[in-house]
Formats: structure tokens, C-alpha cells, sequence
């Protein structure tokens, strides 16, 4: 498919034309308004097909989805590595990284999306004698609201399926319009979460089939959703061209912890992570004796001296 770029084309002016109509109100929009619609969703659709990675598919295309949609917040969730919850992996508009894990469960909304395999469309999402309707335990999550002092109203939740295999879930938040979102952004989502599903199986099937890459002491933190491989890729490759260590550029370019990416050491060595302490004093008598080989078959090294029993801690 041909893409026109920004500014050329009868296709720009199409798309020019489509944005413009979503400013109407929904009963205005007509016939055009539909065709043009259904043009954007095929390029966006498009576009998820053209992407390699599966964080691409997530990083790339968040924004066009809502553009598409007419929305103001999208929040892409995936189904975590134990099977029964899952995880945020893309917010837009949020100021905050933290990742939000749900269990797959009627107890939120995305949770119930994902538990049901149905699609939600709710005008208002504090209203809670609607949601009890829909399920007696289903409960949306005011306290991120309250954290951020964003308030949600409109929201469509759909699950992310490849036949009978949940993916994820997609959660479109707040119409620009102010009005509940209509049939044809219902069918949007549909159509959207059916690409995002076979476009996910393909690219797994394509890892699977890909020879094993050797396990790295920075997998915890690709798991866990803190850091991406093609992220982690980039800052090896600076961390050679540069000489710096590469835990130093993870730690400032990215902005995790230094107990996060401790943590992540610790899990891939096996062993405690003992964060560095300032009053700690390093007394090269504890290591000047002992070499490098030794530490390493042994598997400890020295921190400090008790002053109190004169035992060595590791």
C-alpha cells in the first residue's frame, strides 16, 4: 500500500478532510464521513502489518488509534507471563511509566474484558448501577483517577483474540467529541483489536521459529516490561562505542533505579541484591588478598567488617 507523505496527495487531503468531520457531532456526519473512516482504519491497519517488532506494533501505532478514533487516552494491555493477569504496556497521556497489572477477573474493566471475550462500550464510567448490570463485581478504578486528577467518562474495552487465545486488551478512553462513542468507532475497535491479534501471533510464531538468543543478565527487566530488546540492543552498542558501562547507561538513559536494575542483576545471578550503602567504607584489606579468579569461583565477595565481632559479611 502506498502511503502519501504529509502534505502531497489527494490521499493527505482525504485525511485532512476525515479529521476535519470528526469535529461534527455524530449524527452529522453522514455517508462521507463513513467511507472516510473506514479508509484511515485500513492505513492504520496497514501500518500495524508494516511493523517488525511487537514493541513497535504497541509504541508506533498507539497514537494512530486515536487519532482514528476520535479519542483523547488509549491503554494497551498483554497477557502477563502467568497466564491470569494482565499487564499496561502503552498509555498515552499519562505521567506516569508504572506499569498496571489487573487480574483477568469481572473486578475492573479491562480485567472483565479479558475475563468475558466481550467488548465494553460504557457512556460513563462512574456510573455504577450501569456497570453492576454488566456484572455485579465489575468496578472501575477510581484511584487512578484521583492519582492523576485526569477524570475518565467514555470508555471502550475490547479483548485482543486470535480465535480461542486472549492477547491483551485495547481500552480507548474519552471521546473528543464529549459523546459516547458511536457504532462505527465500536466497529473501528473491533476490527483494530482482530489486526493487533493476528499481527501478534505472526510475530510470535516468527520468534519461535528464531534461533534462541543467549540469556542475558538484563532479561528481567525486558520481562517485566522496564526495558525493550531493541532499547537494550542500542544502549549496548553505545555502551561498546563509548566504554562506558552499560548498567551506567541503562540507569541515566532510561530513568530506572539503580535497585531496579540491581534487582534484575540479582534474579540472573542468583543471589541477594544489596544495595550500595554511603557509610559503607570499602577496605581494600578485605579484597587486596583475595583474587578475582577466586571471587568469581566461589561466588562472593566481600562488603564490609564488623566492627562488633570482626566477622566478614557477604
Amino acid at each position: 500500500m502506498n502511503h502519501s507523505q504529509p502534505g502531497g496527495g489527494s490521499s493527505s487531503l482525504s485525511e485532512q478532510a476525515f479529521y476535519d468531520s470528526q469535529k461534527q457531532p455524530v449524527k452529522k456526519r453522514g455517508m462521507t464521513f463513513e467511507a472516510l473512516f473506514y479508509r484511515q482504519l485500513h492505513q492504520v491497519t496497514a501500518r500495524i502489518h508494516d511493523t517488525v517488532q511487537l514493541e513497535q506494533i504497541m509504541l508506533e501505532t498507539s497514537q494512530e488509534i486515536c487519532k482514528l478514533l476520535n479519542a483523547d487516552r488509549l491503554t494497551l494491555y498483554a497477557v502477563a507471563d502467568d497466564g491470569v493477569s494482565i499487564v499496561s504496556k502503552i498509555k498515552t497521556g499519562l505521567n506516569t511509566s508504572k506499569e498496571l497489572k489487573l487480574p483477568i477477573s469481572p473486578q475492573s474493566l479491562a480485567g472483565y474484558a479479558a475475563y468475558s471475550r466481550t467488548i465494553l462500550n460504557l457512556p460513563d464510567v462512574y456510573n455504577e448501577e450501569a456497570l453492576r448490570k454488566i456484572h455485579p463485581s465489575l468496578n472501575f478504578l477510581k484511584e487512578v483517577d484521583k492519582r492523576s486528577g485526569y477524570r475518565t467518562k467514555q470508555m471502550m474495552v475490547a479483548p485482543i483474540l486470535d480465535g480461542n487465545v486472549l492477547h491483551g486488551v485495547l481500552q480507548v478512553i474519552n471521546s473528543k467529541s464529549d459523546e459516547p462513542f458511536g457504532e462505527l468507532e465500536l466497529d473501528g475497535v473491533t476490527e483494530l483489536c482482530k489486526t493487533l491479534a493476528t499481527a501478534i501471533r505472526q510475530r510470535v510464531a516468527t520468534q519461535e521459529n528464531r534461533p534462541r538468543r543467549e540469556r542475558t543478565r538484563y532479561d528481567s527487566l525486558v520481562n517485566a516490561g522496564l526495558l525493550t530488546d531493541i532499547d537494550l540492543q542500542q544502549l549496548a552498542q553505545e555502551a561498546r562505542d563509548e566504554g562506558e558501562p552499560l548498567e551506567q547507561l541503562i540507569i541515566g538513559r532510561t530513568g530506572l533505579l539503580p535497585s531496579q536494575v540491581g534487582a534484575g542483576l540479582a534474579q540472573f545471578f542468583g543471589v541477594a541484591y544489596e544495595p550500595r550503602s554511603s557509610s559503607r567504607i570499602r577496605s581494600e584489606a578485605l579484597h587486596g588478598p583475595l583474587k578475582r579468579e577466586f571471587l568469581e569461583e566461589q561466588g562472593w565477595v566481600p562488603l564490609e567488617e564488623s566492627p562488633v565481632s570482626n566477622a566478614v559479611s557477604i
